[in-house]
């Protein structure tokens, strides 16, 4: 790979600098594609200690790290960022939206149209080190993940990004990075920022059946060079329209939505959406789990519970093996209930005080019973939790 070093002035970075509705970021009087699809989204709206020190280090004249720019094979553009955007969006953001207003020199805080000119142009003719790197697709992207190493540590899937980058990736972060109806949509059922990716590797995550790094590697691999994401996005739309009727989801339930954001719904989907369910009594079943103690009841497990009637969602907490054997070996291998002689590998952990019921999960509190008698009781458990959270 050939490096060659430029000085280019902030005020020719700046000539043409675009940032569409779409995402896309131009600059260089539009020679230069300042978010190529590796890149991930800009990550300092609002961090003041960076914008400040940045446009101080400019004002001053003093150094700023080396920024490099990729030569740009097959595209419009002549040059792609490879590293510095964070930078140079900043430089932009001040300058031409003039968003944020910051303290130059020893003077006030001030925004662009604030400052005399004569601080301007000192701005504007402040040269920036460039380095050009000429090589191909797999070395720029090794050379992208080098100089990555120091700056903010790069998500997983912003990773995935830059080594799958093309038409496909782009089109994805589109649905899934951009700001917009979309991204209001996946925040309901998922938690993380957009911005770093999360979405986007969360969908993926459900598409796929895995959070192996290798098997979203796999997926993003053979879809690299399509041109159109919509079929990852029309997936989303079947599990957010499925979600959205199954409960019943509604303004009144709006409380609930934060809990349901840590929820796998990619797998519940695949398992229950050919089945059918009463979005009313649904709803009513996870309002009443909702009136139950949170200390007792795991809340984003209520809904893969509703759906299963797998009480293991509701994450009763466990005793440890020490409790476990202590009551087996206190009640000599009988089943505390049918009084039967079992092993313990036959035999599960009860709380002899119901959880339900304030009972501690402590020595004190186990007992060893058979599991036909565990399931039974914590049956019985359940609909009584039902029906006291109804009163």
């Amino acid at each position: 790979m050939k490096i060659h070093e430029h000085k280019i002035t902030i005020r020719d970075i700046i000539d043409g600098y675009d940032n569409d509705e779409s995402g896309q970021v131009t600059g260089l009087g539009g020679m230069l594609n300042i978010r190529p699809p590796y890149q991930r989204e800009y990550i300092y709206d609002g961090k003041k200690d960076f914008q400040e020190a940045l446009m101080q280090s400019i004002y001053h004249d003093r150094p700023v790290n080396l920024i490099y720019f990729a030569k740009a094979e097959n595209s419009e553009y002549d040059y792609e960022l490879l590293d510095g955007q964070q930078r140079i969006i900043t430089i932009c953001k001040f300058i031409v939206n003039r968003e944020f207003s910051v303290s130059i020199g020893d003077g006030q805080t001030q925004y662009w149209h604030g400052l005399d000119k004569e601080d301007r142009e000192r701005i504007l003719d402040y040269q920036l080190h460039v380095h050009v790197c000429e090589g191909n697709a797999n070395e720029l992207m090794r050379w992208f993940q080098t100089i990555n190493t120091g700056a903010k540590e790069l998500s997983n899937q912003e990773l995935r990004n830059s080594i799958y980058n093309g038409p496909w990736v782009t089109d994805a972060k589109r649905y899934f990075t951009k700001k917009g109806g979309q991204t209001v949509m996946c925040g309901r059922y998922m938690s993380g920022k957009r911005e770093r990716q999360d979405h986007l590797e969360r969908i993926l995550i459900w598409r796929t059946g895995s959070n192996q790094d290798s098997t979203i590697r796999q997926y993003m691999a053979k879809h690299r060079h399509e041109r159109s994401a919509k079929h990852l996005w029309d997936y989303f739309k079947g599990i957010y329209e499925w979600i959205e009727d199954t409960f019943n989801v509604s303004k009144n339930a709006k409380n609930y939505r934060t809990k349901m954001k840590s929820v796998d719904w990619g797998s519940l989907y695949c398992e229950f959406k050919d089945k059918d369910f009463d979005p009313i009594e649904v709803a009513e079943k996870v309002t009443n789990l909702f009136k139950c103690d949170p200390k007792e009841v795991n809340q984003a497990g209520i809904y893969p519970f509703v759906l299963s009637g797998d009480e293991k969602y509701l994450n009763r907490r466990a005793f440890t093996a020490e409790e476990r054997q202590s009551a087996y070996d206190r009640q000599e291998g009988v089943c505390a209930i049918t009084n039967k002689e079992l092993s313990i590998e036959e035999m599960e952990a009860d709380h002899i005080k119901p959880w339900s019921e304030g009972g501690k999960t402590d020595a004190d509190n186990c007992q060893m019973i058979c599991k036909a008698a565990h399931h039974k009781k914590t049956a019985e458990q359940i609909r009584s939790l039902w029906a006291s959270s109804k009163r």
